[in-house]
């Protein structure tokens, strides 16, 4: 054998040369060779601990739940700061509503069928025609009432293209609108 790996295994034997010492970070305690103490790195009782320790924490209260949290002080720079991405989206669910919105266009927006949508002032989002008869009759809708656009022109809202009609009918009022087209089309 080679002679420093004897003197090696002689010095890792004798239990003179351990010592009990306290991790710096988690504060468990191990046994380490007396030669090895001096090392900064030898403080603690895995590279997890050590790791750990160099890094600092900035401490803040959760903007939407009021816990205490701890971030890495590079994550903590921006305002408002969360305990978790639970209470980021629960915060942002209740901040950012209606005119707070980033996106609001005045409550005003065209859907995918084409329809002119609302939201009305009790967070409820109507058909822009049913509010424009509503307010021509000066009542509420039925829920069985239908309102047809008479041009096929589903963001055309004027009263003089709307009509109220009956499901029956208005489904009658379509099919024949779509066998016009299939003859025309052929």
């Amino acid at each position: 054998m080679h002679k420093s790996r004897t003197k090696q295994i002689s010095k890792r034997s004798n239990p003179d040369n351990w010592t009990k010492i306290t991790c710096k970070y988690c504060g468990d305690w191990f046994y380490q060779l007396k030669s090895s103490i001096r090392k900064r790195s030898q403080s603690f009782c895995s590279k997890k601990c050590l790791a750990n320790s160099r890094k600092t924490f900035a401490h803040f209260n959760c903007s939407e739940c009021g816990k205490d949290a701890a971030r890495l002080p590079s994550k903590a720079k921006h305002f408002p700061l969360f305990c978790s991405k639970s209470c980021a989206a629960t915060y942002r669910a209740k901040k950012r509503i209606g005119e707070k919105s980033p996106n609001w266009k005045g409550g005003i927006y065209k859907d995918k069928w084409g329809y002119i949508r609302l939201n009305t002032t009790k967070g409820r989002i109507k058909l822009q025609h049913r509010l424009v008869m509503e307010e021509f009759l000066g009542r509420s809708l039925e829920p069985w009432e239908h309102v047809h656009h008479k041009n096929e022109d589903r963001a055309d809202n004027s009263i003089s293209n709307l009509q109220i009609v009956t499901p029956t009918e208005h489904k009658k009022i379509h099919w024949e609108l779509e066998q016009q087209k299939k003859e025309i089309h052929g």
